[in-house]
């Protein structure tokens, strides 16, 4: 049976947090030190603290969804079902814009809001679009060896 786009979009949601070197990347690097900007306000006493923490949030959403959308796209060609993918990756890059503009209307109370759900959404861009990110797949030693003398091997002349 063919997957559907929902299937490949989930297993490509799910399948990288069995990887250990995914799971430490996301955390410490996108979450904790990409989201430094996010909490940087609270070192400060000032006035508004909610709605400068919601500008950072929707920010970093931004910064962080646009190049996993372009990387999305990028990579389209590897995935099953690249019409829908595209849709999709699409609709919701739409739909994050939708956010930020709706960000820029809506009271500081609201704002947080609009803005984690910004923050989600980049996430799970963040996550499709590196799902497959050979960076992330713990390669044993030996096994790196194995295959780097092999490359070695065959540009070795043959006799």
């Amino acid at each position: 049976m063919e997957e559907t786009v929902f299937q490949e979009l989930k297993n490509r949601l799910l399948t990288p947090w069995k990887r250990t070197p995914f799971v430490i990347y996301f955390i410490c690097i996108i979450v904790l030190f990409g989201g430094c900007g996010i909490w940087t306000p609270l070192l400060g006493h000032e006035v508004g603290l909610v709605g400068r923490i919601a500008e950072n949030i929707m920010t970093y959403s931004i910064v962080l969804a646009i190049p996993a959308c372009i990387s999305i796209i990028q990579t389209i060609s590897k995935t099953k079902n690249q019409t829908s993918i595209l849709y999709l990756t699409i609709s919701l890059l739409l739909i994050l814009v939708g956010t930020g503009i709706a960000f820029i209307l809506v009271p500081t109370k609201i704002s947080i809001i609009i803005a984690c759900i910004g923050l989600i959404l980049s996430w799970i861009f963040w996550i499709i679009a590196n799902s497959d990110n050979e960076f992330f797949f713990e390669k044993p030693f030996e096994q790196e060896v194995n295959t780097n003398a092999k490359k070695l091997s065959d540009l070795l002349p043959q006799d």
